[in-house]
């Protein structure tokens, strides 16, 4: 896979969760929505057909959501995590990496230790936002 594909596929990871997170919420949405027609139907003692299969369309969807938001990355992560395991690799592949000066390892160091306290903030407020 060419660069550009990589980069692409990396920026549409944030719409593919947010795509799981409409199928979860919608899901929780018709599951309510169905346990309310339910409790009204049988507090009414009106005769509906229940549709069992129904409600596991529902909660398959849920579960899908929930697994599917939990592990797409958003494009932040997932830069880190590329970029993080290319600098990896090249660190144990190269030889001559101990040439390098003690400040270009702490340098590095430093900045992924700041993109990654980046990513935490973006989490943190994430769950934040959606606390209130």
């Amino acid at each position: 896979m060419n660069w550009t594909t990589s980069i692409y596929w990396l920026t549409r990871l944030d719409n593919i969760g947010h795509l799981f997170s409409w199928i979860l919420g919608v899901s929780i949405v018709c599951v309510i929505a169905m346990l309310v027609y339910r409790g009204v139907n049988t507090i009414e003692d009106n005769d509906y057909k229940k549709k069992p299969w129904l409600m596991g369309i529902f909660i398959f969807l849920i579960v899908l959501g929930a697994l599917g938001k939990t592990f797409t990355p958003t494009t932040k992560e997932a830069i880190f995590i590329v970029a993080g395991g290319k600098t990896l690799e090249y660190m144990a592949k190269d030889t001559s990496l101990n040439k390098i000066p003690g400040q270009v390892t702490t340098i590095t160091s430093t900045w992924l230790e700041k993109k990654l306290n980046e990513i935490e903030s973006d989490v943190k407020k994430q769950v934040e936002g959606t606390k209130k």
